[in-house]
């Protein structure tokens, strides 16, 4: 149980280090190409309460962002249920995956997930997880 919440949050936190970078670098965002939020307040911000309510002002803004996280949180937990259950189960968790990132985000009200880069990178997943039992037999 730990290990899954591990995993969760591990997720969950790479998708927004990667928000943060993004704004960052004045970047676009990485899940769907939109300009990075604006972030005034924090880089002069003196206390860390302070700058974790101006980053979550800007990310309120981008619930494609944190939709994104949820989903990829969810999936990062249930990553190692999938693995050992076999071939069958990981192929529905990356349905699930795929189906999550690229579905979830649009009754929040937020912008589509590009699908170009959501599909071969949840075959990637997926394939990673099989990996190990594939190359067994």
């Amino acid at each position: 149980m730990r290990g899954a919440l591990r995993r969760a949050a591990t997720a969950a936190a790479a998708v927004l280090a990667a928000v943060a970078a993004a704004a960052a670098a004045e970047a676009a965002l990485p899940l769907t190409g939109e300009a990075a939020p604006a972030v005034s307040g924090l880089g002069g911000s003196d206390r860390p309460p302070a700058a974790l309510d101006a980053a979550w002002t800007a990310l309120a803004g981008r619930p494609t962002v944190l939709v994104a996280a949820l989903v990829l949180a969810v999936a990062a937990a249930f990553a190692p249920l999938a693995r050992g259950r076999g071939l069958w189960a990981v192929a529905a968790w990356g349905t699930g995956l795929l189906g999550g990132i690229l579905l979830v985000p649009a009754p929040f009200g937020g912008e589509p997930v590009a699908a170009a880069w959501a599909v071969p990178a949840v075959w990637l997943a997926a394939s990673l997880l099989v990996y190990g039992r594939v190359r067994r037999r």
